[in-house]
């Protein structure tokens, strides 16, 4: 039972870290439009 409640923490946690690197590529992104515009 608690290797199964690792388990799902371990995905949240990695699902997680790659929702925040496509924030911080949309970020980045945003960024350079915004250098670009003016």
């Amino acid at each position: 039972m608690i290797v199964l409640f690792k388990y799902s923490l371990f995905k949240t946690f990695i699902s997680l870290k790659k929702r925040n690197q496509n924030y911080e590529k949309l970020f980045h992104l945003n960024k350079i439009l915004a250098f670009k515009n003016k």
